[in-house]
């Protein structure tokens, strides 16, 4: 279950840096090329936030808390920046008309890469956690089987 839901929201993370990174293109291709720069940090900043991603779960496995805490600053430090450079492409979108860019569907490609990352980043965050009893010690643990209670005569 978990890992089906995690596979979805990299996918909708993926689909959001390529959306920009096609964007880029079309910029580069009929605008000023200061205008694709926002969507390339977008992009790039997205792709290597699976780099930290990875990181995270490989020093999770290894029970590497140090080395976990690192990895998702650094996650998240290139997911909010990426966001944010996902905002500037939106915000400069308006200056398209005004420079004569020959750009089309900006705005939706900026809108969904938006929507994308907004459910990627929120949706883990309101999964209910699995409880792990393998580190509660055992008086803290919930019994496997319910009983009654004795009942004496």
């Amino acid at each position: 279950m978990y890992s089906i839901f995690f596979v979805i929201i990299g996918i909708m993370m993926v689909t959001s840096a390529v959306l920009q990174a096609y964007l880029a293109g079309e910029l580069g291709d009929s605008c000023d090329p200061k205008l694709e720069t926002a969507p390339i940090i977008a992009s790039v900043s997205l792709f290597v936030s699976f780099i930290f991603n990875g990181i995270w779960v490989w020093a999770h496995r290894k029970k590497m808390s140090k080395t976990k805490r690192v990895s998702i600053l650094l996650w998240t430090t290139t997911v909010v920046v990426g966001t944010a450079a996902v905002g500037a492409a939106l915000g400069q979108a308006e200056l398209y008309e005004d420079m004569s860019c020959e750009v089309e569907h900006s705005l939706e490609l900026d809108y969904l890469s938006i929507a994308l990352l907004v459910l990627a980043i929120a949706l883990p965050h309101g999964m209910q956690k699995r409880q792990n009893l393998e580190n509660k010690p055992v008086d803290e643990a919930e019994p496997l089987i319910k009983m009654k209670p004795l009942q004496f005569i």
